[in-house]
């Protein structure tokens, strides 16, 4: 017996291997693409087609470890991201598989309710509402069937960190790789009149979206982690995603990685009988590991988080200038009934631009009755068999992070809420501990 369970693990092993190898080929072709715009779309094609003849296990993990090129699969700068056509080829993947025929209609009903919200808005704002169709439709035929339950939760967070790790190396190499540059924006932080910090973003135009990436992985490899489903995967992984996390120097993305250390000391103490000395070890090792980021940004990251509270009082500063914009939409929508009750419809902002926060965007966009249908959607989608417990640092870090980005109309929204709704609805099984132990 143990002797077939070996024979299994090295199996499973040898072949995540070769699909790790493929995938980053594939991430290499898309590099290519930049150069060459038939590159690209043979790229999309030959993805695409993979799609439809992997098991729908192989397409959701080749889409979750696509979703950091999102910013880069492009023909151009400007144009649509291919990665439409991924989603697209998703979506009608479990449409053939026949998932839509066995809907739940509690599920349905909201889903009803927004799809028709969203229709009014698609002549005034086309491309935000037919992205949030997409994600709307993405989680219904995921979560609104059985599909969700079939999925393997392990796999797929494991191929969205390893995504993210091929991504950012990518990023890194951005110098000698000259047309990644036309994608990406630079951001920086000014220490002085005559010295600047720059920020990291791996592939992502925005160094803040890329951290959010980085954060969902970290916590739902933790989650992972406190089920026993994961125990070598999470430092081999977690360690290079914290060092390329602090390499964005982003003020929230260290109050995540506090929040994940917290998250998991405690439950090492509390599970693991009590192992406060490995929990000791462990943190000195991701101290060291993190060593080299930590010192070279430590100028930027006291500038930007004890400098402030020194210098200033105002929640503005903390907030990098966040909290007087979310008053100002906050004020806006309470001096308007319509905007409160309804909202303003799909894509609109203030002059002032974005709101730089999900929850305020919802309400704005969505009002009080449209954002009650939205939350009652999302709660729809979760299933009779459910675990929150080991699920708590995962939407702590979730709405930590929503609170500082306009991602209601991201495309990696509703990545983020597939993975949430996926580790929930996959509590942990005992008899797969020892088959799925690293």
């Amino acid at each position: 017996m143990r002797n077939e369970q070996a024979d299994k693990k090295r199996n499973g092993e040898r072949i995540g291997v070769k699909k790790c190898i493929l995938y980053f080929l594939f991430s290499g072709l898309i590099i290519l693409g930049l150069y060459a715009r038939f590159i690209m779309i043979a790229a999309a094609a030959i993805i695409v087609l993979y799609i439809f003849a992997a098991s729908v296990q192989g397409a959701f993990e080749i889409t979750l470890f696509l979703v950091p090129f999102i910013n880069i699969f492009k023909i151009s700068p400007s144009s649509m991201s291919l990665f439409t056509f991924i989603c697209l080829s998703l979506i009608l993947k479990l449409l053939w598989n026949g998932k839509a025929k066995c809907l739940r209609g509690m599920t349905l009903l909201p889903f009803l309710i927004l799809l028709i919200y969203a229709v009014f808005s698609i002549f005034s704002s086309f491309n935000s509402t037919l992205n949030f169709i997409f994600g709307i439709t993405f989680l219904l035929l995921v979560f609104g069937t059985s599909c969700g339950s079939e999925l393997d939760a392990r796999k797929i967070v494991i191929y969205f960190a390893y995504g993210i790790l091929v991504a950012s190396v990518w990023g890194l190499l951005k110098t000698y790789i000259a047309p990644i540059n036309e994608f990406l924006r630079v951001y920086y932080y000014r220490l002085s009149s005559q010295e600047v910090a720059y920020r990291f973003s791996g592939l992502c135009e925005n160094s803040n979206y890329y951290t959010i990436d980085v954060s969902i992985a970290l916590a739902a490899l933790l989650t992972l982690f406190m089920r026993k489903r994961i125990e070598k995967s999470l430092f081999f992984f977690g360690v290079p995603l914290i060092a390329f996390g602090l390499m964005s120097q982003s003020k929230s993305f260290f109050l995540v990685a506090v929040l994940l250390l917290v998250s998991f000391g405690t439950y090492l103490v509390r599970q693991r009988g009590g192992s406060l000395t490995k929990f000791l070890l462990i943190a000195a090792v991701l101290a060291a590991a993190a060593y080299r980021p930590i010192t070279y940004f430590t100028d930027t990251y006291l500038a930007r988080i004890f400098n402030a509270a020194h210098t200033s009082s105002s929640m503005g500063d903390l907030t990098t200038g966040r909290w007087e914009i979310w008053s100002v939409y906050m004020s806006h929508i309470f001096s308007n009934a319509k905007t409160l009750f309804v909202g303003t419809g799909l894509g609109k902002q203030l002059h002032l631009g974005p709101s730089h926060n999900l929850f305020v965007q919802l309400l704005y966009n969505f009002g009080l009755l449209g954002s009650a249908v939205y939350f009652w959607y999302v709660r729809s989608l979760i299933g009779r068999k459910q675990e929150w417990k080991t699920c708590i640092p995962l939407i702590l870090v979730f709405i930590l992070r929503a609170f500082t980005a306009n991602i209601l109309f991201y495309d990696n929204l509703y990545f983020y809420l597939f993975l949430i709704l996926l580790l929930i609805n996959n509590p942990k099984r005992v008899q797969d501990c020892e088959e799925l132990k690293d």
